[in-house]
């Protein structure tokens, strides 16, 4: 994963920022967490900044968000956290929020209505601020983060034919404390992966897994070569041949680049990658 700034004044989309930590230096820090909210009591306790989970509290330190119920979508808040209204709603829950809607503190309007939190089960239905079946919700929260400021994040919620068949696809929030974010609208996602494509390492085919397994940064699914399930096949054609041979020969010496010739990964295409090739001689098995 890579991270980049936030650039706030897009008016109709934004990048996001990825990464198996957050980033001191990005404006906006983006989970890509695809989590199914259990349809009990208990639900799911998420923490957005460390990404602990867990069915209770006590386990998840500093808890932000608790999507629950076995009959609804509610959401139980901790201690200065709560789930953005739609604006012009002033009672209830998380609205489902409509594009450009921006999620902030004092000060911030959304066509004349000003930011409003709560908690509680979220509405079903077609009027504005209801939450869709069988369709894509976002939604706004703020939490108080380990630095104890106010912060303000987004998320993604793919809600299937009942309220009850929820997944978390992914939460993103402002590093700066204070700070509002927005617009709604989701990032561009060409591929429709669930991978947006600031931080999509296949834009052209869906590969929510973003597996890369040589490391280069091209998602498998994208990769021809090398076949990270026989290594030797640096041709990508399913054999290790003369092709590979020759291919291997005209890289000898230090590697640059991909250099997926370089089998061993010692930083070099020498006689161990020869070694390693030769015995992989023929069809590969994958």
């Amino acid at each position: 994963m890579r991270s980049m700034r936030l650039d706030k004044h897009l008016a109709a989309a934004f990048c996001v920022v990825a990464s198996a930590a957050p980033t001191v230096d990005a404006a906006v820090i983006y989970w890509d967490c695809n989590l199914v909210i259990p349809a009990n009591i208990d639900g799911l306790y998420i923490n957005v900044e460390t990404r602990v989970t867990g069915s209770a509290g006590s386990v998840v330190a500093g808890w932000d968000l608790n999507p629950y119920s076995a009959t609804s979508l509610t959401w139980f808040n901790a201690t200065g956290t709560g789930m953005m209204r739609y604006p012009g709603i002033t009672t209830g829950s998380a609205g489902s929020l409509a594009g450009g809607t921006v999620v902030g503190g004092a000060g911030v309007t959304n066509n004349g209505f000003a930011t409003s939190f709560g908690s509680g089960a979220v509405t079903v239905g077609s009027l504005p601020g209801n939450w869709m079946l069988n369709a894509t919700n976002y939604f706004g929260f703020r939490f108080v983060a380990a630095d104890g400021l106010t912060h303000y994040g987004m998320g993604r919620m793919d809600v299937g034919a009942t309220i009850t068949a929820r997944t978390l696809v992914a939460v993103w929030y402002e590093s700066t404390a204070g700070v509002s974010i927005g617009p709604a609208a989701p990032p561009v996602d060409s591929d429709g992966d669930g991978i947006p494509d600031g931080i999509d390492n296949c834009l052209a085919i869906p590969n929510p897994s973003q597996a890369n397994c040589d490391g280069d940064g091209l998602g498998d699914a994208c990769d021809t070569t090398p076949n990270c399930l026989c290594p030797s096949d640096v041709t990508g054609d399913n054999a290790v041949d003369g092709a590979d041979i020759g291919r291997l020969l005209f890289a000898w010496g230090a590697c640059t680049g991909a250099c997926y010739e370089d089998i061993d990964r010692d930083g070099q295409v020498g006689g161990s990658d020869l070694a390693v090739m030769l015995a992989a001689w023929g069809a590969c098995s994958n």
